[in-house]
């Protein structure tokens, strides 16, 4: 699995509920994103991960960190968006990996 598709996938899981959610909640938006991935591993990442992008809210149950730079108003379908020192784009990865590849060989 390549670097940052969890990240990616939970991000998006809150993004797209605009609301805190369970573990197995997120667990199951990750499956449904990427395919097969352990409770555990996404309970792991919220945990390193808290209190810099995420905050526990209860137990089990986490929300996007408001002071991470990400809202759930974030509107993902448009222009790329800076999230810390990283930057979101909404895009199929093989194709925009193509573009990134065609657009050096021309520049």
């Amino acid at each position: 699995m390549a670097p940052g598709v969890v990240r990616d996938s939970i991000i998006e899981c809150f993004l797209r509920l605009g609301r805190e959610a369970s573990i197995e909640e997120i667990t199951n938006a990750v499956y449904l994103k990427i395919g097969e991935i352990s409770k555990s591993s996404v309970r792991s990442y919220l945990s390193l991960n808290t209190p810099g992008l995420f905050e526990r809210v209860d137990r089990g149950v986490y929300r996007l960190n408001g002071d991470a730079g990400i809202t759930p108003s974030l509107d993902l379908t448009s222009s790329p968006k800076a999230v810390g020192k990283s930057t979101i784009f909404f895009d199929d990865a093989i194709e925009w990996l193509k573009r990134q590849k065609d657009n050096s060989i021309h520049a």
